[in-house]
């Protein structure tokens, strides 16, 4: 199997997939995507926990939901200025996004954010032995889902199952 990755410009010149609008769609599909993952493993997992796979997986999951909400309401929305800075979206567009808002005055949504970043960019280069309590992915899950309902509510877009 080959992956071939071609941009955007060039295999649909005439869409807008490689605009913010288009961007915008693309984070939120592979952000609900990634969350539904982690529904997945989490409701399944019996007594195993995945903290190597289920907190990178989450971060994952809330960055996109991010980057979807952040590029919907800024044309100029650059995903790559933000790299994974997670916490610097919500803060920077809570004036703009009232869901990021109620996550800025959220100490521990932040905190728990932050630390699933962490978690993320530590796990990558096996440089940390990971523990969670399970309410921790519970709470990232509920943030993720609060993100994905959100986003399907203001535009209109579905992207979870239920929606």
């Amino acid at each position: 199997m080959v992956i071939k990755l071609t941009p955007f410009e060039i295999a649909h010149p005439d869409s807008d997939l490689h605009k913010n609008e288009g961007h915008s769609s693309l984070f939120a599909h592979a952000g609900a995507e990634f969350l539904t993952l982690c529904m997945y493993i989490h409701a399944n997992a019996s007594s195993k926990v995945y903290f190597y796979a289920e907190l990178p997986l989450l971060h994952q999951s809330i960055e996109l939901l991010l980057k979807a909400h952040a590029a919907k309401v800024d044309t100029s929305f650059s995903a790559k200025k933000y790299g994974h800075d997670t916490v610097k979206i919500i803060n920077d567009y809570a004036g703009r996004i009232p869901v990021f808002s109620e996550l800025a005055g959220n100490n521990a949504a932040i905190y728990l954010i932050n630390g699933l970043k962490e978690a993320w960019l530590s796990v990558r280069y096996a440089e940390v032995m990971v523990e969670s309590s399970g309410l921790d992915s519970d709470d990232a899950i509920g943030i993720g889902k609060l993100l994905a309902n959100d986003y399907c509510k203001s535009y209109g877009i579905q992207i979870l199952a239920q929606h």
